[in-house]
């Protein structure tokens, strides 16, 4: 590596107009909280791809449009 390139900290910044920004808190009990996981561990996904995933496909049906296609970033 050469001595005069700086290299700043953390991860480089997402393309313009693909960062999430949006937050959802929700309050499950310990049982939903449960089933959660387990299914998002069935998946092999991470629990918040899973949510986002479920969520964003229950919008398509209620909507009648096919489901979104996931965006890995």
């Amino acid at each position: 590596m050469r001595a005069d390139k700086k290299i700043g900290p953390g991860r480089p910044a997402f393309a313009e107009g693909t960062a999430r920004t949006g937050v959802f808190t929700i309050r499950v009990s310990d049982d939903e909280r449960a089933a959660i996981v387990a299914e998002a561990e069935r998946a092999g996904k991470p629990i918040t791809q899973w949510a986002r995933e479920a969520l964003l496909n229950q919008c398509a049906r209620s909507a009648g449009t096919p489901p979104p296609s996931a965006k890995p970033r």
